[in-house]
C-alpha cells in the first residue's frame, strides 16, 4: 500500500476509534457517527458474498469436523479445498488444503448463538473439548463466551447471551 493511503487509512481509522472513546450513549452515537467516506464498491455475484479462507495440514480432519462434528453445510468440497456454509447461507469461510497450516491464534471464527449454555452441552456430548467453557465476557454482563479449537488449531468463539 502506498504511503499515502496509508497514512489516509490510519487518520480515517483513529477519527472512528476516538468515536469508540467519547460515545457513551446510543444518543451520542447517532450523534457522532458518520456514513463511510466512500461508497461499497462491490455488487456481489451470483453465488456466496464473501468467505475468508485459511489453510490446514490434516484436509481431511477440519472438514470432518466442520461437516460430521459441527453440523456445517459443505458449499464447495473437493480433494484441496473446502467452503463451508450455515444451514441459511447466512456466513460462508474455507479451508485449503495446504503443508502448513495457518496458525491457530491468527484467526478466530466466531458466532453467536441463542443459548450458549445449551450450545456448549451439546459440542461438549459430540466429544468438543473447550478450552474455555461459557464464562462472563465481563465481570457484570451477561454476555458470554467460549471457546475450543478445530483440529487444525483454530480457535472457534462461541457469544452468547445468558439471562441474569
Amino acid at each position: 500500500m502506498n504511503e499515502e493511503l496509508l497514512a489516509k487509512c490510519r487518520e480515517f481509522g483513529e477519527k472512528r476509534i476516538e468515536i469508540t472513546k467519547q460515545a457513551k450513549t446510543s444518543e451520542d452515537w447517532e450523534k457522532m457517527w458518520y456514513p463511510p467516506t466512500n461508497p461499497f464498491p462491490l455488487e456481489y455475484g451470483p453465488c456466496w458474498t464473501m468467505n475468508v479462507e485459511y489453510k490446514v495440514a490434516d484436509f481431511e480432519a477440519e472438514v470432518g469436523f466442520f461437516l460430521d462434528v459441527f453440523g456445517l453445510e459443505s458449499y464447495v468440497l473437493d480433494e484441496n479445498d473446502a467452503m463451508f456454509t450455515g444451514l441459511k447461507t447466512e456466513f460462508y469461510f474455507s479451508v485449503v488444503r495446504h503443508d502448513k497450516s495457518t496458525p491457530g491464534d491468527l484467526i478466530s471464527l466466531e458466532f453467536m448463538c441463542e443459548d450458549i449454555s445449551k450450545t456448549h452441552k451439546e459440542l461438549v456430548g459430540r466429544g468438543v473439548e473447550f478450552e474455555t467453557p461459557p464464562k462472563p465476557y465481563q465481570e457484570s454482563g451477561n454476555l458470554y463466551i467460549a471457546d475450543f479449537r478445530t483440529p487444525n488449531g483454530i480457535r472457534v468463539r462461541l457469544w452468547g447471551m445468558v439471562d441474569g
